[in-house]
């Protein structure tokens, strides 16, 4: 089923980080990595440039990141412009929520919730079945850096920085979660009662058509 896929590719994204963090591992036992040279740095604007310009960045990095997914899971050509798409307004939105208020848990909400509305509306539009829209678009919100990072700071020992980045892993799952179910709630609800609506109107017609 789509959500079965949806789980499949946010613990797909989950996995290479936890893969990656197993290689520091390896390579800090065996000395053959210094992973001092990996850690996290400020979680302020990239590159010290103002907002406007990480947007950019961030939108054109998280399109990237959405290419890379379509083109692995060889979806149809006529549909990767329109996953682009997806991708680049979830990463935008999230981003200007991010810089805006600092909240990791509201951004990746509000971030998800601009993608699942856009992955409805594709697949209406399309005619085709939303996770092919979904998926893509809120791929690259998935926060396997700070898996990574909480594995990395397990590893070294460091167990205040671990829990720092398990609990904003936490947050920002949450935060996906729920703006997807917001948005898939709200759309089954519309087409229940779209649906109910035809039917009345069909009955009604019907009746009409009898008794004429």
């Amino acid at each position: 089923s789509g959500t079965l896929r949806l789980i499949k590719a946010l613990l797909t994204a989950t996995a290479i980080a936890v893969g990656y963090s197993i290689a520091v591992l390896i390579g800090s036992v065996t000395g053959i990595l210094d992973y001092s040279a990996i850690m996290p740095t400020s979680t302020g604007d990239i590159f010290g440039t103002s907002v406007a310009s990480s947007t950019v960045v961030y939108t054109m990095a998280g399109t990237l990141g959405t290419l890379g997914y379509v083109l692995m899971n060889r979806i149809k050509a006529i549909r990767i412009a329109p996953a682009l798409v997806g991708g680049a307004i979830t990463v935008l939105l999230w981003y200007l929520v991010l810089a805006k208020t600092g909240d990791l848990f509201v951004s990746n909400l509000v971030g998800a919730m601009a993608g699942t509305l856009y992955a409805e509306i594709a697949a209406r539009v399309s005619k085709a079945p939303a996770t092919i829209y979904l998926i893509p678009a809120v791929i690259s919100l998935v926060p396997g850096g700070r898996v990574y990072f909480t594995m990395l700071g397990l590893v070294r020992s460091d167990y205040a920085m671990a829990g720092e980045y398990a609990h904003e892993t936490m947050f920002v799952a949450l935060g996906i979660a729920i703006g997807i179910v917001i948005v898939t709630t709200l759309f089954s609800y519309y087409a229940k009662i779209k649906k109910a609506i035809i039917n009345a109107k069909k009955q009604k017609t019907s009746n009409n058509n009898k008794n004429g």
